[in-house]
């Protein structure tokens, strides 16, 4: 199905002129798909959250993980299925044990989580994968808008204990 729509939105975009050999083409049929991927990803996550009414901490925990990740990239599942696994599992399991649980994380302990997420973002940070590496000279500045992206929600996190579900918000972090 997903290969009918691409298929139907290139028509769409080339009208005709489409060539396997056209790198233009290549490239904007790659884009398609990887972008029906992603919301198709999406919105079972969505749909799962809101069956469950997990949707506020989902929404927070992707939020803050979408900020970071656009300039931090990351690596990636060797199958579709297997993101779809990790996606849900972070997304939306992790925000729906918190909330049933009723799990809140200490002061120190939340201090110690995000000084972890922040070393591991400086180790491992703004580097792509092996498929799409991110160029040298692009990395430093990537890696300081994915640190001010993480400061951002790391004080959001630590100061915003008064509200229930906030303390999900530094899960986007990792």
């Amino acid at each position: 199905m997903k290969d009918k729509v691409v298929n139907k939105l290139l028509e769409a975009l080339f009208s005709g002129d489409k060539s396997e050999e056209d790198m233009v083409y290549v490239q904007v049929k790659f884009a398609l798909e990887v972008l029906l991927n992603n919301l198709g990803k999406l919105a079972v996550v969505l749909v799962f959250s809101l069956v469950t009414g997990s949707w506020a901490g989902t929404g927070i925990t992707f939020l803050s993980y979408i900020c970071i990740r656009r300039y931090a990239y990351g690596l990636h599942s060797d199958s579709e299925f297997v993101c779809l696994l990790w996606t849900l599992l972070y997304l939306w399991g992790v925000p729906l044990v918190m909330k049933h649980l009723q799990l809140t994380i200490s002061f120190p302990m939340m201090v110690f989580l995000l000084i972890s997420c922040f070393l591991l973002l400086l180790r491992y940070g703004s580097r792509g994968t092996a498929i799409n590496p991110i160029e040298p000279e692009k990395r430093p500045p990537l890696l300081k808008k994915a640190i001010s992206m993480f400061l951002i929600f790391s004080l959001i996190t630590l100061f915003s204990q008064l509200l229930t579900f906030l303390p999900i918000c530094y899960l986007g972090l990792f």
